[in-house]
C-alpha cells in the first residue's frame, strides 16, 4: 500500500541505525577486550554477543524488506535467509547465557539453560517445516527468560556500584528483548487478531528497532562499567 511506504522507508533507515549500534558497540569493547591485561573469555563472549547480533539484524533486513516484503506467505518461500539470520541473531543471546550462567553458578551448573537454549535453536534449524521452526525459537525464547532473571538474583546479591550496572544490564535487555518479541510471527498474527488491522507488521517493525536500540545502549553501558572499566 503506498501510504506505508514512507513507514517502511524510515523503519529501514531506524534497522540500519541499530546495526550500526551494535557493530559501534561491539568495536568499543572488542578493542577495550584486545587492550586489557587480563583477556578472559567472559569480555570476549560479551563482545562477541554484538557482532553477531549486528550479522543477525543484516541479514533480517534483507530477509523483511528485499527478500519478503513483510508478507508473511513468503516467509516459508525464503526460510532459508530466515534460518541463517536467525542462527546469527540467537547465537548472540547464546554469549549472553554463557555470561548470566557464569556470573550466577561459575560454571558449575555446566551451562545448562545455554545447552538447552542451543538444542532447540539446533532443531529449530533443522526441520524443514517453517511454523515448527517457529514453535522451537519461541520455546527457546522460554529458556532466555533466565537472563533477566539470573540479573534480577545478582541485583539484589551485589552492592553498590555493581548493583547499579547490572541494573543497566537488566532493564537493557528486558527492553532489547520486548523489541526482538515483537518481530516474532506469532506475536504479529495475534496483534493483528486483536486490533483487526492486517497492515500491524509495518509499525510493529518500525517500533521494534527503536526499542532495541534504547535496550542495546542501556545493556551496553552496565556491561563497559561492569566488566571493562
Amino acid at each position: 500500500m503506498a501510504y506505508l511506504a514512507p513507514i517502511d522507508t524510515i523503519a529501514i533507515g531506524v534497522w540500519i541505525c541499530l546495526v550500526a549500534v551494535q557493530l559501534g558497540i561491539f568495536l568499543l569493547l572488542f578493542s577495550k577486550y584486545l587492550k586489557s591485561s587480563e583477556k578472559n573469555n567472559i569480555k570476549l563472549a560479551i563482545s562477541l554477543t554484538f557482532i553477531f547480533l549486528a550479522i543477525g539484524g543484516s541479514c533480517f533486513i534483507f530477509f523483511d524488506y528485499y527478500f519478503t516484503q513483510l508478507e508473511p506467505s513468503l516467509y516459508e518461500t525464503h526460510q532459508l535467509i530466515f534460518k541463517i539470520a536467525t542462527v546469527f541473531q540467537l547465537s548472540g543471546f547464546g554469549f549472553l547465557f554463557l555470561v548470566s550462567e557464569h556470573r550466577v553458578f561459575k560454571g558449575k551448573d555446566y551451562f545448562i539453560f545455554f545447552w538447552g537454549f542451543l538444542g532447540l535453536l539446533v532443531a529449530a534449524m533443522v526441520v524443514s517445516d517453517f511454523v515448527l521452526t517457529e514453535t522451537l525459537i519461541n520455546l527457546a525464547f522460554i529458556f532466555a527468560v533466565f537472563i533477566p532473571i539470573s540479573y534480577i538474583y545478582l541485583a539484589i546479591k551485589l552492592p553498590g556500584a555493581a548493583r547499579n550496572n547490572i541494573l543497566l544490564i537488566l532493564f537493557g535487555i528486558i527492553i532489547f528483548t520486548v523489541g526482538m518479541v515483537l518481530n516474532l510471527l506469532d506475536v504479529i498474527v495475534a496483534i493483528e487478531l486483536l486490533t483487526g488491522s492486517a497492515v500491524v507488521i509495518h509499525y510493529l517493525y518500525l517500533i521494534s528497532p527503536i526499542l532495541q536500540i534504547g535496550g542495546l545502549i542501556t545493556a551496553a553501558k552496565g556491561f563497559n562499567q561492569l566488566y571493562f572499566q
